[in-house]
């Protein structure tokens, strides 16, 4: 299957690829050493690029979406190319375990 980079998912979380600067979380949010955390509950937050819809050429500042498989970009200074436009997220990860019944033939 290939994929189309004009048909990206409104709302899908892209991984982040290349610098960013370290102090663009919002409160409650804090680093240790290379991982996110929530301050709170000391609950491990991993960053991630989501796509809101636009496609336009990013300012300095923005995030943007780009790549054969799709990662999301920090602009450090005004794009002339347009891109998928995205915002930085904090998601937290939990297991969840699926139990189904299991038939023995």
């Amino acid at each position: 299957m290939l994929f189309c980079p004009k048909k990206l998912l409104i709302g899908a979380y892209y991984p982040i690829r290349g610098f960013y600067p370290k102090d663009l979380a919002p409160p409650g949010v804090e680093r240790l050493d290379f991982r996110w955390r929530n301050a709170a509950t000391c609950e491990p937050l991993h960053a991630f690029v989501r796509y809101m819809g636009e496609r336009r050429a990013p300012i300095a500042g923005e995030f943007f979406i780009s790549g054969a498989i799709p990662e999301g970009y920090y602009a450090n200074n005004d794009y002339k190319t347009p891109y998928a436009i995205g915002e930085l997220v904090f998601v937290s990860r939990r297991t969840v375990e699926i139990l189904t019944p299991f038939e023995v033939p």
